[in-house]
């Protein structure tokens, strides 16, 4: 490729770059978001970053982009990007497989029979839920909750997360300062869960699942 050719080729990259960040954050695109991803993990347009590829194929794949659900999989199977986690892996793979996707049904069967990890799946949750029933299917499934330790942190928290705590709730990581999202925390063996609910201010009963990961974050 002559030098014209390979500067042109440059320009018009930055250029759909550019145009992609834009649909993919103004907008919140699940498609540009995917797109956005394959530009980091490819460095196309921009200087190559697993990271960064992770951060916007996850972004993608909550919205439901299949091949962003497959591909977050594979970073969370193969450590790219993000800290390895099968777990992780083998829930996006789920995700995906449910969708249709061949390739991703056969990343999911070669990863369970190679990890038993997938003992700790947790398929039986839904979007939607009450706190209080993911607390009973959780702990039925014999995950422990795994707050902060504190003998007692009441004193430590207002709102929601206090109410929640009230309630026996000793699971609540926390709930966000400027808006109604909460924070559960559980484990199991050497896994983690972390799920997220959302809801009305100040009323516990009102929360709701958003998600969930065994991606888990260092508690406070």
């Amino acid at each position: 490729m002559g030098l014209l050719a390979l500067g042109l080729a440059m320009t018009v990259g930055a250029q759909d770059f550019e145009a992609t960040t834009e649909k993919a954050t103004q907008e919140w695109d699940a498609d540009a978001q995917y797109r956005l991803g394959l530009m980091y993990a490819e460095g196309r347009g921009v200087g190559q970053n697993d990271a960064e590829a992770a951060h916007w194929f996850g972004a993608a794949a909550w919205q439901g982009n299949v091949k962003a659900q497959y591909r977050i999989g594979q970073m969370y199977a193969k450590g790219q990007g993000v800290a390895r986690n099968d777990l992780e892996a083998m829930r996006w793979f789920r995700k995906a497989a449910r969708q249709g996707d061949k390739d991703t049904k056969a990343a999911l069967d070669a990863l369970e029979k190679t990890n038993a990890t997938h003992v700790h799946d947790v398929d039986y949750l839904k979007e939607g839920m009450k706190a209080s029933v993911v607390r009973r299917l959780v702990l039925k499934d014999k995950w422990i909750p795994n707050g902060p330790e504190q003998a007692d942190k009441s004193y430590m928290l207002f709102g929601t997360d206090r109410k929640f705590y009230k309630k026996g709730f000793t699971e609540i990581e926390g709930c966000a300062m400027d808006r109604p999202v909460c924070l559960f925390k559980y484990k199991k063996k050497q896994a983690c869960l972390e799920v997220m609910f959302a809801g009305e201010e100040d009323q516990p009963d009102t929360m709701r699942v958003t998600g969930w990961t065994h991606d888990c974050q260092p508690s406070n």
